[in-house]
């Protein structure tokens, strides 16, 4: 007996062209599969972030260390992209920061629009540390002042911010007609007189921030922002109010003490 009779069946049920197809299917099928996963690109991976930590400031970067990185992938630090992916090579990539504000952030790893991998809270931005402050004298005046505020200017005074006493008055002069010196062009400036306005020549005990000047590089000690300089005027909290203080000299306490 024939296995494949006058119309192309095997054992009289089976098609021989159908039975080939079948096999070729089945051959060929886990064949593109084996294929797939032996030449498909393989899932990248983030194993590591360094440094853990990073204090504010600018022109941050870190290391993303992991597994089948590739170029042109980008790394997230929370919902904030990545300045750039420099890649070093397939386990290691350079990320500069955005600014980013204190605070704890998961890293995400992107291979075009779709995320590949992820590191929760791998990333702690600290706080800067605070400015360093220092304890000057200063010789100067209070100014502006009506004739009821310079009754009350007196040695031991205190003004006061949210974080405590910064300044204190050491000794106080007479009251004086408070005067406006003007700025005219090129002329030497000139003294107006403030009609109902007293000044108060004083010596107070003050704290200052010390910042660096950007433009000089030069370290400031300063008052609400203003360098305490021969001149400056800055503003002290008190008597229910913002007092003006015309800086005349700056010294340390222990030259001024001598």
């Amino acid at each position: 007996m024939s296995i494949v009779d006058d119309r192309g069946r095997v054992g009289g049920r089976v098609n021989v062209v159908d039975l080939t197809i079948g096999l070729l299917i089945l051959v060929l099928v886990p064949a593109a599969y084996g294929a797939y996963l032996l030449f498909r690109d393989p899932t990248p991976a983030l194993s590591a972030v360094l440094p853990r930590s990073l204090q504010q400031g600018p022109n941050l970067q870190v290391e993303v260390h992991g597994e089948h990185f590739r170029p042109y992938m980008r790394v997230a630090i929370g919902d904030q992209q990545g300045v750039a992916f420099w890649f070093v090579n397939a386990t290691t990539a350079v990320i500069p920061l955005p600014e980013l504000k204190p605070g704890t952030y998961d890293v995400v790893l992107y291979d075009y629009l779709q995320e590949v991998a992820r590191l929760p809270r791998a990333l702690t931005i600290d706080p800067p540390p605070a400015p360093p402050v220092l304890e000057v004298e200063v010789t100067g005046a209070l100014t502006a002042l009506t004739a009821d505020q310079a009754q009350k200017i007196a040695a031991g005074l205190k003004f006061f911010d949210g974080t405590g006493a910064i300044a204190e008055v050491l000794s106080v002069g007479p009251p004086v007609p408070d005067v406006l010196r003007v700025s005219t062009g090129d002329t030497l400036p000139i003294s107006v007189p403030l009609q109902g306005r007293v000044q108060v020549p004083v010596r107070v005990r003050a704290s200052c921030v010390v910042r660096t000047d950007p433009a000089t590089g030069k370290l400031e000690c300063t008052v609400g922002g203003v360098p305490l300089a021969r001149d400056a005027y800055v503003r002290y909290p008190g008597l229910n109010t913002s007092l003006i203080f015309h800086v005349t000299d700056v010294r340390p306490p222990e030259t001024a003490a001598k």
